[in-house]
């Protein structure tokens, strides 16, 4: 059975109040401000009064993991209820120090465990597949002890029934339940449990809900990079009127070149000037549906008075452009007002270290096609890239960019977007454009 993180929370929870996984008695009072939290009159006493009821609360914060302890919390379905049992059982398993073992059966019967244990940390890795193993221990989840810190300012803490309390630690750290795969330095989404008795808190816990350390993470930066090497790779950007698309064969023709990579694309939207005497909810019907028709190739379609606004996705054809056109322009009433055109792109990639610009130039033009640049590929060492104060290790070592030519074929450097995914200090994909602004 696959637990949820809910579920496991839960659990978590019901045996806090049977037992203290920490042994977090009110009388360990370095960890707890007792005197500063407003309400709890009685919150100097380290022996509540035993009649008055029992009650959870909790919150969410952000946690750095400060320390993690050579101790695991294993929270198991479990077949027997026989502490000895399962106890000579673990003592099988070599590292393991010490162990303190609580059950807990619901109200279908299946019976919960909560273990603790104490293990010898060089024997970690050996000593969590042996639990995996163990009989008695079904599907067991399995994490480990840590210090975290928490707010310092007075915190919002939940309760049943819409019931709030303010509360405030004395110190900015407190005990808690992590993720194996969690480390120290690592950032957390923690959620705090505090059991009350009256006004009195007399057990504390914080227990990982999302580590954002291990989530991939965004990195966008601008970093001046040296040029490692000039790769055999030249694209020639060129651009035509929607209205008038080439085929891949014809541009091969054009150029005189059957090895050419040919990629097309549409840039640019679709803005007219209608003159309608319909309302504007009509109007805007009517260009819905044209969305709604069209959805595969209209990326939006925005209606400001008698200007529509047309966005298109970059599959876009010429015969599905015609088509959407002059359905708006049959729509249209009285004059009717193209402000601007979608332009077709096409990007020519030839796989030699130099081109004549000029000769290629020529050639576009003569045949109803424009030159908008071009670009060569060259690859950058970036084993590392420094990023809000962290130092993110690129295993890759190098990425390539591509850059302006020929305006570029004399640089040393390039001044580079970086961008990419991380976790930890660990970047996992990186990709590099040239800033051109």
């Amino acid at each position: 059975m696959k637990w949820s993180k809910e579920t496991i929370i839960s659990i978590i929870i019901v045996l806090l109040f049977v037992g203290s996984i920490f042994g977090m008695a009110i009388g360990s009072g370095s960890r707890k401000d007792l005197q500063n939290n407003e309400g709890d009159t009685n919150a100097t006493s380290t022996n509540p009064d035993e009649n008055l009821p029992t009650e959870l609360f909790s919150t969410f914060v952000d946690a750095n993991v400060l320390e993690v302890y050579p101790q695991f919390v294993v929270v198991s379905n479990t077949n027997i209820y026989d502490q000895t049992t399962l106890d000579n059982k673990l003592r099988e398993i070599d590292g393991i120090k010490k162990n303190t073992i609580s059950f807990n059966k619901g109200e279908d019967q299946n019976i919960t465990t909560l273990i603790k244990i104490v293990f010898d940390l060089t024997k970690r890795e050996t000593i969590l597949e042996d639990l995996q193993k163990t009989d008695y221990l079904l599907n067991p989840q399995i994490f480990e002890s840590a210090s975290l810190t928490m707010p310092t300012e007075k915190i919002t803490l939940n309760g049943d029934n819409n019931k709030t309390r303010e509360y405030q630690f004395a110190e900015d750290h407190i005990d808690g339940v992590i993720g194996i795969d969690t480390k120290k330095g690592d950032e957390l989404t923690a959620e705090i449990q505090v059991v009350f008795k009256g006004n009195t808190p007399i057990k504390f816990l914080a227990i990982e809900y999302q580590n954002k350390s291990t989530n991939p993470q965004l990195m966008a930066t601008t970093k001046t990079i040296t040029i490692k090497e000039w790769m055999p790779a030249i694209r020639v950007y060129a651009t035509s009127p929607i209205t008038k698309e080439f085929d891949v064969n014809e541009i091969n023709d054009i150029l005189g070149d059957e090895n050419l990579t040919i990629g097309r694309s549409v840039e640019g939207s679709l803005t007219i000037n209608l003159e309608n005497n319909e309302d504007e909810n009509s109007i805007n019907s009517y260009l819905e549906e044209i969305k709604d028709e069209n959805d595969t190739v209209i990326k939006n379609i925005a209606y400001d008075g008698n200007l529509t606004n047309i966005e298109f996705e970059m599959n876009l054809q010429t015969e599905k452009y015609e088509s959407i056109k002059n359905k708006l322009l049959e729509y249209g009433i009285g004059a009717t007002l193209i402000n601007s055109e979608p332009n077709n792109i096409y990007r020519i990639e030839y796989n030699i270290d130099e081109i004549n610009l000029d000769i290629i130039k020529k050639k576009l033009v003569a045949n109803g096609l424009e030159l908008k640049y071009a670009e060569k590929n060259a690859s950058f060492d970036v084993p590392t890239i420094e990023y809000q104060g962290k130092t993110l290790e690129y295993d890759a070592n190098t990425s390539n960019a591509w850059l302006l030519y020929p305006d570029d074929l004399n640089k040393t450097e390039a001044n580079l977007i970086v961008q990419g995914y991380y976790s930890r200090n660990k970047l996992w994909f990186i990709e590099l454009k040239e800033n051109r602004e």
